[in-house]
């Protein structure tokens, strides 16, 4: 917060010379020495508010309670529309746009038990369901049919039989019994048959390149991407401040109610101890025009590393200084503000103080935050991800040694 006797016309600063005193104040490089007298201007600071609020009786604290109560000319913040604001202070022109998205918890690698299940969707898993039931419904009544009117029975005349055999034919096991062609009887059933049997050739060698391709890359369970995303798995998010979530709060989107809910206030010494022990949190973090990060001190290496970059955004805002209501400097300062904002400025001074402030590394860190697995080799086959497999056999297994005591114990009842 600047608190200003007078302030000076500075909007033809940008255009003189390089060599120009003016200039170099401008770039914050004076030169030569200062008067010795009462300074032109300070800063009035309230750390514990950071942001601030103003109350009913006329008073307030942080960045907009200064300006409020007129302890300071000018605010500036990372300062949102936040429509709270707008009785009590005044925006000149925005000077840059900034939003805030969120480093999620990475996704985890998918358990192997589910690996049997992944090349098809549900969709089509649901397809396939569906096609063996009609087709076993179909062959069957066709057969009987056939029967009826034609003669003899055969074994697809059997509801049971025919169920066995159709999932058969889908796995590529043909029928074990041979048809005489010269029957007419046979000739519905054989062709039923045979183009079943090319069906079941498809999607079993659909599914083969599936479960060759998914035994051969790490899968991971689907990212954290959008706001839908972060309301449907219920995500805990946290910061350090609830202005995180001023400008979501009153929405009446139910998926915005739902992340206001789950936002958890604690301090920097808090989050960096539970980011640097566990992926399981989510934090705020602010993206600049220019596409860099503002990056707080939880914000570290140690805890980017369990966690991977958002791609949507969770909201945006233009930012804005804050000048008291009526304030005299407002159509020179709102033209100053234009004029450097058009120069593209706060872009260079953004990537500026990143480079001399903050860590580059950093930066890259969350950018590339995206990229689940670095190495794109085939992976080596292991036990992980074959416990679909050996789970399936085991429970063929189980089943069948059910099914043959059940069997013993009713031919016993009935001999």
């Amino acid at each position: 917060m600047i608190k200003s006797r007078r302030m000076r016309l500075a909007s033809h600063v940008a255009r003189v010379g390089e060599k120009m005193n003016a200039y170099m104040i401008f770039l914050g490089k004076p030169e030569g020495k200062r008067p010795l007298r009462r300074p032109r201007r300070r800063l009035n600071m309230d750390p514990e508010n950071y942001w601030g609020d103003v109350f009913d009786n006329g008073t307030g604290n942080g960045v907009l309670g200064f300006v409020a109560m007129d302890q300071a000319d000018i605010g500036f913040s990372a300062f949102y529309a936040w429509p709270s604001s707008f009785s009590v202070v005044d925006f000149p022109s925005s000077h840059m746009r900034s939003s805030v998205t969120m480093i999620t918890p990475r996704p985890k690698l998918m358990p192997g038990w589910i690996m049997p299940l992944m090349p098809f969707s549900n969709a089509m898993w649901s397809a396939v369901g569906a096609c063996l039931v009609g087709a076993t419904y179909t062959l069957y009544k066709l057969q009987r049919f056939a029967d009826k009117y034609l003669g003899i029975l055969n074994p697809f005349s059997q509801i049971d039989y025919t169920a066995l055999r159709t999932y058969a034919m889908l796995v590529n096991q043909a029928p074990t019994f041979m048809w005489d062609s010269d029957i007419p009887r046979h000739v519905p059933a054989r062709h039923f048959v045979a183009w079943f049997q090319f069906l079941g050739e498809v999607i079993s060698d659909t599914y083969n390149a599936g479960l060759a391709s998914v035994l051969s890359s790490l899968r991971y369970e689907p990212p954290i991407e959008t706001i839908e995303d972060l309301a449907s798995q219920n995500i805990i998010w946290a910061g350090n401040h609830v202005a995180w979530i001023w400008s979501i709060e009153e929405d009446d989107n139910p998926n915005l109610q739902t992340v206001t809910r789950n936002f958890r206030c604690l301090t920097n010494e808090q989050m960096d101890e539970i980011g640097q022990r566990t992926g399981d949190l989510a934090f705020g973090i602010e993206r600049l025009q220019g596409g860099h990060f503002t990056t707080e001190p939880h914000i570290n290496e140690g805890t980017v590393m369990h966690r991977r970059i958002m791609r949507e955004t969770l909201y945006w805002s233009h930012l804005y200084i804050l000048l008291r209501k009526g304030s005299p400097y407002m159509h020179r300062f709102r033209t100053l503000v234009s004029r450097i904002r058009d120069a593209g400025l706060p872009l260079y001074w953004e990537g500026d103080v990143i480079r001399h402030y903050m860590s580059e590394r950093l930066q890259l860190q969350i950018s590339s935050s995206r990229i689940l697995n670095e190495n794109v080799d085939p992976a080596r086959l292991n036990l992980d991800q074959l416990q679909g497999a050996f789970l399936l056999l085991l429970l063929g297994d189980a089943v069948a040694f059910i099914t043959f005591f059940a069997e013993l114990t009713v031919s016993k009842k009935k001999y």
